[in-house]
């Protein structure tokens, strides 16, 4: 996953794929506890996905941006962030 982000960085890095590569990147890290590595990945994917342009219009999504705002907050949840936590409640509600 990590090559396939840093190679979008690389090529188009205002990229939607790019956008959800680092989304599941970050998914799977916070999964794995890995918090500090997972935020700016989960945040850099979500904004990522509203501005970005897709390269393969065509291609599969793996992870909405909706996915995406839920595993921020759900990596806030779990890291007992809460004041992050209802930051992100409020700009999902949005």
């Amino acid at each position: 996953m990590r090559e396939a982000m840093d190679g979008m960085m690389r090529v188009a890095p205002d990229a939607w794929e790019r956008a959800n590569a680092a989304g599941m990147l970050g998914a799977t890290l916070a999964r794995q506890k890995r918090y500090a590595e997972a935020e700016p990945l989960l945040i850099s994917g979500y904004e990522g996905m509203a501005t970005g342009k897709a390269v393969n219009p065509n291609a599969a999504s793996r992870m909405s941006r909706e996915q995406v705002g839920e595993a921020v907050l759900q990596l806030y949840r779990d890291s007992g962030n809460t004041a992050r936590r209802a930051e992100w409640e409020n700009k999902l509600r949005k």
